[in-house]
């Protein structure tokens, strides 16, 4: 979570600039959606319908219709999402092994 609630309000990366991104984190009811279509990101949240946090089933997809269409990563745990992030995993690693989606 403060990973991402710091990328709120900073300035757009040139890469990202025009872009919107899903996010979900096995066992977390919530998903992020991270909208850099603005010169600051904007972060927030949205809830995931049907959420059990006792599947061990990876998701296919964002689960609801009007988000299908940007782009969407799941990330199996917190643990998978902070060795990414901190570089102690690589994000292929991760993808191969089924850690990530």
């Amino acid at each position: 979570d403060e990973i991402l609630d710091e990328l709120h309000g900073l300035s757009t990366p040139d890469k990202l600039s025009g872009k919107k991104l899903l996010l979900e984190v096995g066992g977390v009811d919530r998903g992020w959606i991270m909208d850099f279509t603005t010169t600051e990101a904007i972060v927030s949240r949205y809830n995931i319908p049907g959420f059990d946090v006792k599947s061990k089933k990876k998701p296919s997809g964002p689960p609801l219709t009007e988000l299908k269409l940007l782009p969407w990563v799941w990330y199996k745990d917190r643990k998978i999402f902070s060795k990414i992030e901190t570089g102690k995993m690589s994000d292929m690693t991760a993808y191969v092994t089924g850690r990530i989606a």
